[in-house]
């Protein structure tokens, strides 16, 4: 396999790693807040505890949402590299099939997913001290 593409698919390879990574490390973060407040009473009744929880909450996800766009960015690169003609005509025929069935959503759908899930985890928090 020519270099290119070899370097392609490896970078694809470790930026989907890193991506999921990621949001693995943001589903147990997320899990794990709303688990303890709805663990704890004395958490579910304080208004400060959770403005507390949900501002750190926060600043996790803003960076957390930063790295994965960072290598989201790069897969997405990847995915027009993969789905642009001139490219794809040089390419081995082995490799076509691979090439063009590579997909990336975008940075902002990502981001857009991203924001609704920490708007969702901050609600789900809020829920038993505004509904308690």
């Amino acid at each position: 396999m020519p270099s290119e593409y070899s370097t392609l698919l490896s970078s694809f390879k470790d930026h989907t790693t890193i991506v999921n990574s990621l949001w693995s490390i943001f589903q147990a973060v997320s899990l794990a807040m709303v688990g303890f407040v709805f663990s704890q009473e004395h958490v579910r009744r304080s208004a400060w505890i959770l403005l507390g929880m949900s501002v750190a909450f926060l600043v996790f996800s803003i960076g957390n949402q930063k790295a994965i766009l960072r290598s989201q960015a790069v897969l997405r690169a990847v995915h027009e590299q993969c789905h642009d003609q001139t490219f794809l005509a040089s390419a081995p025929v082995s490799l076509r099939g691979v090439l063009e069935a590579h997909s990336a959503p975008s940075v902002d759908q990502i981001r857009r997913g991203h924001y609704l899930l920490t708007a969702g985890v901050v609600a789900i928090a809020w829920v038993p001290f505004i509904f308690g």
